[in-house]
């Protein structure tokens, strides 16, 4: 127990020190309790939770395909457009849109590619990008949480609870949605002031250059491949129950997500799915992984039956304590 606890322990702390990267440091972790004989490698690949791993791979290759088309950066850039680049407009609407996006996709995948852009938008309208990326990362934990798919934590929830796309829409949406709101005034009130003054220099030569540096083309075959795709993973994941029943065949989260990704992948042209696949979270994949086996390292040495067997023991209130 004391072998078992330390590695745990330790792992956790290499990993918030984030001086290594995290994937190896869960997979050394894991790789130890086999070793030492805490597991068997047959244990280990058991308590790997093969279903949540098949979603978000799926989930991530979707993903990949529909960065590599450009899509993200010709809907952030075309929703800038439509405000006029205006600065209180364009806080606003990127922070929306990193709530929104992490709705579908893991958090870490939407702030590699809005930090990016946010960054150069920041520069030419002279306004510090720090307040609205960190706004754009809590904006993105928060629509996160708000369906299956968001979150890594919520597809673990979902995956082993049997949890729906609909159970989590429902439940948390509403809740992320008053929170991203709250998130939104909080910052804007914040950070107003500079807002207003980046807004009285905007001018028509800052609003040239912005459009002159987002000039490539979006990928239309691409594109198409990956919204159609994603469109039936996220049918699949609201209605993958009632189908499974009506058609007979069991289909889980895993299946809704890789099925979609697969046959998008079988689509397209070699060069843009070699891309696509060198593209996916594949370091997200292997951490998720190493840290089940980690889990199941605590499991296999009844760490949680004690910790519940202890929390049933303790004195219980009475109506006289209240």
């Amino acid at each position: 127990m004391f072998f078992t606890l330390t590695i745990f322990v330790l792992a956790y702390i290499v990993i918030a020190s984030e001086k290594f990267p995290r994937h190896w440091v869960a997979l050394i972790g894991a790789g130890l309790l086999i070793v030492f004989g805490i597991l068997s490698p047959m244990e280990a690949f058991t308590y790997i939770n093969w279903e949540t791993l098949g979603l978000l791979a799926g989930m991530f290759t979707l993903v990949s395909i529909l960065q590599e088309a450009g899509f993200f950066t010709w809907l952030a850039m075309k929703a800038l457009k439509k405000v006029n680049y205006h600065p209180v407009a364009l806080f606003i609407v990127l922070i929306i849109f990193a709530a929104v996006m992490a709705m579908f996709m893991d958090s870490i995948t939407v702030m590699l590619f809005l930090s990016a852009l946010t960054l150069q938008l920041c520069l030419l309208l002279k306004l510090d990008p720090v307040p609205l990326v960190i706004a754009e990362v809590c904006a993105a934990n928060t629509g996160g949480a708000a369906t299956l798919v968001g979150d890594p934590p919520n597809v673990i929830l979902g995956t082993t609870l049997g949890f729906n796309f609909t159970d989590f829409i429902t439940h948390t949406g509403p809740i992320s949605a008053i929170a991203a709101l709250l998130l939104l005034g909080m910052f804007y009130l914040a950070n107003r002031k500079s807002l207003m003054d980046a807004h009285n220099l905007l001018n028509d030569a800052t609003i040239d250059e912005i459009e002159a540096l987002h000039k490539e083309p979006m990928q239309a075959h691409l594109t198409r491949v990956g919204l159609v795709g994603f469109l039936g993973a996220v049918i699949l994941l609201v209605l993958h129950i009632p189908l499974s029943e009506w058609t007979g065949i069991h289909i889980n989260a895993a299946m809704a997500a890789l099925v979609p990704a697969g046959l998008a992948l079988l689509v397209m042209k070699n060069v843009d799915r070699k891309k696509a696949v060198l593209k996916v979270d594949g370091e997200s994949i292997l951490f998720f992984a190493g840290l089940f086996v980690l889990i199941g390292g605590l499991e296999k040495i009844d760490i949680f039956k004690s910790l519940a067997q202890g929390w049933q023991m303790r004195p219980q209130p009475t109506t006289a304590d209240w």
